[in-house]
């Protein structure tokens, strides 16, 4: 895909320049390879600003950023008011959309999410439903089983994950939301059909200011 395609509508000004073919998305440097836009996130301990010239030499050929950054010779740098916004409409451009071609239930709350999405799957598949998952234990589409590293992937891994179930011809997807995925817009972009909220507690005011914001979150 064109960068021009990808970051449409992305910018108050229309784009302009090298328009370089874009292979992948990446927020992580170390991830990034030849041909991807790289996507600088401002996180609470690393600024991803700081990992611009590792991204380039790793093969990044354009930059999305909220700070103004160094100019670059041949590799266009987009400014964004909101890179974690962003990331989520580039991720489901990216991959066409994915969420909007399956039925997808988000669940959220506190206790509770991974025991009801494995109930929703084995009730879909007891149905004759294909269903694919990703949660706090595995990320599951089809015959493939991965070890999950977050509840919540990122936006770029879940967009990514769903065109795979799409292309498997899964007809279910159960995605488990995080007050933290929520928070840092990995679902911002994402065409739920269904949610379910399991119940409210403390927890995770590591993260958040307050009970208050957690549950507004949430």
């Amino acid at each position: 895909m064109k960068l021009s395609t990808l970051v449409e509508g992305l910018c108050p000004s229309p784009f302009r320049g090298y328009d370089p073919e874009i292979k992948g998305i990446s927020l992580n440097s170390a991830q990034v390879r030849e041909g991807y836009l790289f996507v600088a996130i401002k996180g609470r301990k690393r600024d991803g600003h700081q990992f611009i010239p590792e991204a380039i030499k790793r093969g990044a050929v354009a930059i999305v950023c909220e700070e103004e950054t160094f100019s670059i010779p041949n590799i266009p740098v987009i400014r964004v008011a909101q890179a974690r916004q962003a990331i989520a409409k580039l991720a489901s451009r990216f991959y066409a959309n994915p969420s909007a071609q399956i039925h997808l239930t988000g669940i959220t709350g506190t206790n509770g999410k991974t025991t009801v999405s494995y109930l929703i799957k084995h009730l879909l598949e007891g149905l004759g439903k294909r269903a694919g998952l990703l949660g706090t234990i595995n990320y599951e589409i089809g015959r493939r089983i991965i070890p999950a590293i977050y509840t919540t992937p990122e936006a770029v891994e879940i967009n990514a994950y769903l065109r795979e179930m799409v292309n498997e011809k899964i007809d279910y997807a159960i995605l488990e939301v995080s007050s933290h995925s929520i928070a840092q817009k990995r679902i911002a972009e994402l065409d739920f059909n269904s949610g379910i909220f399991t119940n409210f507690s403390p927890d995770h005011l590591d993260y958040h200011r307050d009970l208050e914001e957690y549950f507004q979150t949430k």
